[in-house]
């Protein structure tokens, strides 16, 4: 697991309700069986990061709706899964 402060871009203030909605997010994922996922926060974009070997897109894929509506009503208006796959320090 990484530091969540890692998650936020370089200009983002960081505040406790950011922080907890980044927090919840990644834990309804892992519920759902995807343990090794980061989710970047640009505002109002959660943007997925897995590991492409991990082969969690296809959970995803599977889940659109489910995790879209979690993310949706822990305040993002967009979701999206990133299609570079897991790099660090891809924020």
């Amino acid at each position: 697991m990484a530091c969540l402060l890692t998650l936020f871009s370089y200009d983002t203030s960081i505040k406790q309700e950011k922080l907890e909605r980044v927090r919840h997010v990644e834990t309804a994922l892992q519920i759902l069986g995807i343990t090794q996922v980061l989710v970047r926060y640009h505002d109002d974009i959660a943007r997925i990061d897995i590991k492409r070997k991990n082969h969690y897109h296809s959970r995803l894929t599977e889940r659109t709706a489910m995790v879209s509506e979690t993310f949706i009503t822990l305040g993002f208006h967009y979701v999206t899964l990133d299609l570079q796959w897991f790099q660090f320090g891809s924020i």
